[in-house]
């Protein structure tokens, strides 16, 4: 007797372009499509000869993201936009959506051998579509950061960090 309730399905597609723009400059594009299905099986049952239904869950992902680096005589500046859409049906009726883009860029400077400063940010834009949430609703999300990276001696280095993200209603404190 086989596991009921049980099948799964999943497949996806990965596609990764990279390429140099210039002698100093290179381009990343990214792409990936995820969809899965599952069966989640019932609780145990005290009498495995009744047929008991489980949920089914489906969900289809996509990832778009084009990453860009410059790179400096003392540095690094790093930059991406992207693009995130989830998309989950539980049992043929609850649908839970989300569409995110985003952007980040951040430098890394080299300070000599032994340190590294970090600065930089990301924001991005969130739309769900979920069946208990009010109807059009959406949040702008953002943050900054900085990082220092000393080597301290041979085997030690040290990484202090300190990041402020700005979410709606509310203050967040600064991150160390």
């Amino acid at each position: 007797i086989g596991q009921g309730n049980s099948q799964a399905h999943n497949y996806g597609v990965l596609q990764e372009v990279n390429g140099k723009t210039s002698k100093s400059g290179q381009l990343s594009l990214k792409g990936w499509y995820g969809s899965n299905y599952h069966q989640i099986q019932p609780l145990m049952i005290t009498f495995p000869e009744q047929a008991q239904e489980g949920d089914e869950i489906f969900d289809r992902n996509l990832r778009l993201v084009a990453e860009y680096a410059h790179f400096f005589s003392k540095g690094v500046l790093s930059t991406g936009v992207g693009y995130v859409w989830d998309y989950q049906l539980f049992n043929e009726s609850d649908v839970i959506e989300t569409q995110r883009g985003f952007a980040n860029a951040q430098y890394e400077w080299n300070l000599g051998q032994n340190s590294i400063l970090m600065a930089g940010g990301t924001g991005s834009y969130i739309v769900p579509n979920v069946w208990s949430y009010e109807a059009d609703l959406s949040e702008w999300r953002s943050d900054v950061f900085v990082s220092f990276r000393p080597k301290l001696f041979e085997g030690w280095t040290i990484n202090l960090n300190a990041r402020k993200t700005f979410v709606p209603f509310t203050n967040t404190p600064i991150a160390p």
